[in-house]
Parts: C-alpha cells; structure tokens; sequence
C-alpha cells in the first residue's frame, strides 16, 4: 500500500508500507552501552585501611580480600558484557528484520521539470507502464504477516512487545552492575510473560502458565 506521496518539481516520491523502517526516528543502532562495576563500599575502605596499617600480616589478609573483591568486579563486567553482546546481536537481528517489512520508496524522476500530465492517473499510468502492471490482483499480504511477531523473541524492542502483547500488569526495575534491567509482566494467552528489558531491548523472557 502506497501510504504517503511526495510530488517535487522534478520528481515524485512514492512510499510503500511507510517508506522504508529507519526514516521516521526510529531506532536504527544496535549498541547497547554498558560501563564498568564500581567499587563496592567494602573495597574503597580496605583500600584506605591498607594505606594506614603498618602490621605485614594485616597488610597481606586486606591485599588478599581486595584481589577477591576486585575479580568478582571483573567477574560482574564479564556478565555484563556478555548480556549486552547477546542483546546487540539479538537487536541488530530485529533491526533487520524490520527493514526486510517496513516499505521502501520510489521515484519518478523528469529531467527538467514535472509536466502536468505526470500528475494525472493516466500520465503516471503511462511513465510507468514498462515497469508496473497495474491490471494485476491486489498484492496479498503474506510476507508482511510472516515478518510480524507472533511471540517474544531476544532483541525484541520495549515498544514492540507493549504494542504486542497490552499493557503490562506488573513493572520493576534492578541494577546488574551498572546495568539496568527492566522488567515487565504480561498476560498472553500462552500464560504469564516475564519480560527482561536493558536499554529497551528484550534480553531474557519466561512463559508460565497462569
């Protein structure tokens, strides 16, 4: 379905299906940005104590527990980081998919100026009749209907599953490291949909029966 035209002085834009997924604000990048575990409050004041104690004994448990503290901080960034490599993939991979299902744009272009007859059906009937059979059957809907979710799905946008399955009946957030992890619960016909959002891309989902 043609949904909007834009007629130039030289030229006039057809956009089928919304003309094309990335061309109205949406959003067209797959990075997710995640940041390094700060410092837990124990580790900053074993630092400060290993400054002040003079004991070796003390100075070797406090340095001990601080290389404990400091690889569960690295431990924590590796989760996050891999969370965040899974949902950018995830994400990249919907982004795709929606281009495949959101329109296109075409042009009809005149060298010099648009003539009057171009803006007449017949005209355009005419300009375009070595490329356009327009005695065909309506074009069916299939290939929209397949590219459509039906479920949810990693790298699912925020929007996508509240458009999709209604207003959530309940929300939380929590904090993974310096993620922030959103969740949002749903009733589906399948059962309760546990959804988990970071940067408004679905990451981790589970379906229970209700």
């Amino acid at each position: 379905m043609v949904t909007k035209i834009r007629v130039k002085s030289k030229h006039i834009e057809f956009q089928p299906d919304g003309g094309g997924y990335g061309t109205f604000g949406d959003d067209v990048s797959s990075r997710i940005p995640v940041s390094s575990a700060p410092k837990t409050k124990r580790e900053q004041n074993l630092e400060a104590e290993l400054k002040r104690e003079k004991d070796p004994v003390r100075k070797r448990e406090i340095s001990e527990e601080l290389d404990d503290l400091r690889k569960e901080r690295e431990r924590e960034d590796a989760r996050n980081r891999a969370e965040v490599a899974d949902a950018e993939a995830a994400k990249e991979q919907n982004i795709r998919q929606r281009r495949l299902g959101g329109g296109s744009r075409f042009n009809v272009r005149y060298r010099d100026r648009l003539p009057d007859e171009a803006l007449a059906v017949e005209g355009l009937k005419a300009v375009l009749a070595d490329y356009v059979e327009f005695e065909s059957a309506s074009p069916e809907v299939e290939h929209a209907s397949a590219l459509a979710p039906t479920g949810p799905r990693k790298g699912m946008l925020l929007r996508e599953a509240d458009e999709l399955f209604g207003r959530a009946t309940a929300t939380s957030e929590r904090n993974e490291g310096k993620l922030k992890v959103l969740t949002r619960t749903y009733s589906t016909v399948d059962g309760k949909l546990d959804a988990e959002f970071v940067e408004g891309v679905l990451i981790r989902y589970q379906v229970t029966s209700e």
